[in-house]
């Protein structure tokens, strides 16, 4: 076989690079984060010890942790190079919900943080996409656990103003010892480029003694 000759880059696009391999890029995690749930629950026909559920874990938690943050990089690069185009229509606020805690659900089954919503509007449906309006709520239900262990409580209110929808995001709980930073910046330029995009803003974010709140407003 002649021999083929190989060009290094010089230089990579990383926004374009993320973009374009994304698919490659989530597979690994995929694989992990699904043969490590398999296997929380057994392995053969013996059920695992309490060290081997310790690790596998950790396994599990570390994988998923890679898969969040690889798919915030992901947006980050189609933000960045305006791929996300919207579809706006009329979006049911409360189903959008129901679908992001479906993904919540999926993503942290062993939790054990309650997630509830509040709907104090007569009106639950608001002009958004309906794609990324449940991953919107995902994102900012995600953001605002960052500052609770485990175990804590997540709150989603919808309140109707004149002229905004405004959703609210709070976590309750006992503070976590440590706010990963890399996850905060990812997630919270993710989700702030998401509202933008819909014509809306953030109204509130902050943090207090029990965990984190945010108020997002989107247009009528």
């Amino acid at each position: 076989m002649p021999s083929t000759k190989l060009t290094l880059p010089t230089d990579i696009d990383m926004a374009e690079f993320l973009s374009v391999h994304a698919h490659d890029l989530r597979s690994p995690f995929n694989h992990i984060i699904g043969f490590g749930k398999m296997l929380l629950n057994t392995i053969g026909d013996e059920p695992l010890t309490d060290f081997q559920k310790e690790d596998l874990g950790t396994v599990y938690r570390s994988g998923l942790r890679a898969y969040l943050l690889i798919n915030g990089l992901i947006d980050a690069a189609r933000l960045q190079r305006s791929e996300k185009i919207l579809s706006p229509a009329e979006t049911d606020a409360q189903r959008a919900f129901e679908t992001a805690l479906t993904q919540w659900k999926k993503f942290y089954p062993t939790s054990g943080t309650e997630v509830e919503a509040r709907f104090e509007s007569a009106s639950a449906s608001l002009r958004a996409d309906e794609q990324i309006l449940p991953q919107v709520i995902f994102g900012f239900l995600s953001y605002v656990a960052l500052f609770i262990e485990p175990g804590g409580k997540l709150t989603f209110t919808l309140r109707e103003e004149a002229d905004d929808f405004v959703l609210g995001f709070a976590s309750r709980g006992r503070k976590a010892a440590h706010v990963p930073e890399l996850d905060l910046q990812l997630l919270g330029y993710v989700n702030r480029k998401f509202v933008e995009l819909q014509g809306g803003e953030i109204r509130r974010a902050e943090e207090n003694d029990e965990g984190a709140l945010v108020h997002v407003a989107l247009p009528k």
